[in-house]
């Protein structure tokens, strides 16, 4: 499956997950077809720019929806 960014492509890679735990030969076969479903015209620095850039919008995300869960409540008393 060829992926038109490295957005869709980390989007496909985490939905493809299995569970965990997972061996880190299966992530790393994993990572390399994503890799390769990438077009690869841009140099290397831009191609490494546009992955990093991917994975840092991938964390914020996860950081904003786990900050729009309400915190167990044994948590929430002990932080008052």
């Amino acid at each position: 499956m060829v992926h038109r960014s490295p957005d869709t492509a980390l989007s496909h890679l985490l939905r493809s997950l299995p569970p965990r735990p997972f061996p880190k030969d299966e992530l790393n076969k994993l990572v390399s077809e994503v890799l390769q479903d990438v077009p690869s015209k841009p140099s290397l620095d831009v191609r490494r720019g546009q992955w990093e850039l991917a994975l840092k919008n991938e964390i914020f995300t996860l950081a904003v929806r786990a900050s729009h869960r309400p915190l167990p409540h044994n948590v929430d008393i002990c932080l008052r």
